[in-house]
């Protein structure tokens, strides 16, 4: 089944034509804003994240009247994320009121099944296509010049609507055993005669709408999964240990700013807004 489904499985993010995200301003809007200054230590680092994405095609050389700063910001594997300062585009967009579920109510749903796959979507908003006449307002000015998206990038508040509306769109055919939050899409079934059947349908549905899936965050066919902050299987869900114990450890907060902090309220005041991304905030 994995040989079958290669395609699917892979390091490189898709490309769907099943939704594009939209930027809804007002007429005659328009954000410039000066780059953050760049330690010449990174510089050598934007510019391989500006040669990859060039090459897998997220972003395109851009003539844009626009520009919003880029932001790095360090993963908790040691490496750097590369961003955008979105905080003014986002100002003045259209708030999209699309509902992400509630975490506890989709793990309710998954029920008692005895065995999971778990597929991430590969750079899974790098996969949505921005609509033509919008990726001029995701230009950015990086020491290499000035780029725009042609898939919707991080830090966009109307990001994880779009994703989320795609996602509950695709395995509508199969919402007897499988559930997608945001990137992350879940098979489940009572049995194993029927659990490798029902990964394969949900595959071909990716494999229709162009998504991939990263080989190395996803799990087939186990018996107890880690889901959602969750441990689910063999009858039970419970909380994984590992998020108990940040709570258990994380320092007793003594000023507002912290408690605020702890709670993942964004302080729209910083520059570091941006970096608290929609996957971040519990």
């Amino acid at each position: 089944m994995i040989n079958w489904y290669q395609d699917v499985f892979s390091t490189k993010p898709g490309w769907t034509t099943e939704a594009y995200h939209h930027i809804n301003t007002d007429p005659g809007a328009k954000v410039t804003l000066r780059p953050y200054r760049v330690p010449a230590a990174k510089r050598e680092e934007i510019k391989a994240e500006v040669k990859r994405t060039l090459e897998l095609g997220v972003i395109e050389e851009s003539h844009s009247q626009w520009s919003s700063p880029i932001v790095l910001v360090p993963k908790s594997d040691g490496t750097t994320r590369f961003c955008n300062d979105f905080h003014r585009l986002n100002e003045i967009s259209k708030f999209d009121a699309y509902l992400i579920p509630h975490i506890d109510e989709l793990v309710d749903r998954l029920g008692n099944a005895r065995f999971w796959t778990i597929l991430d979507l590969t750079k899974g908003y790098w996969q949505i296509p921005l609509a033509k006449d919008v990726k001029e307002k995701t230009a950015s000015l990086t020491p290499e010049g000035l780029f725009q998206y042609t898939g919707f990038p991080f830090g966009l508040h109307g990001a994880p609507a779009t994703f989320q509306c795609l996602l509950d769109k695709l395995p509508r055919p199969h919402t007897s055993y499988a559930a997608a939050y945001l990137d992350d899409v879940v098979i489940h079934t009572p049995d194993w005669e029927t659990h490798l059947e029902k990964v394969e349908l949900v595959q071909d549905t990716l494999r229709r709408a162009g998504l991939t899936a990263s080989p190395a965050k996803c799990a087939i066919g186990l018996a107890e999964a880690k889901y959602l902050g969750y441990i689910v299987g063999r009858g039970m869900v419970k909380p994984q240990l590992n998020k108990l114990e940040a709570i258990q450890n994380w320092p007793r907060p003594n000023q507002k700013k912290q408690v605020r902090a702890f709670l993942g309220v964004v302080d729209t005041t910083s520059n570091l807004f941006p970096i608290l991304l929609p996957e971040q905030v519990p």
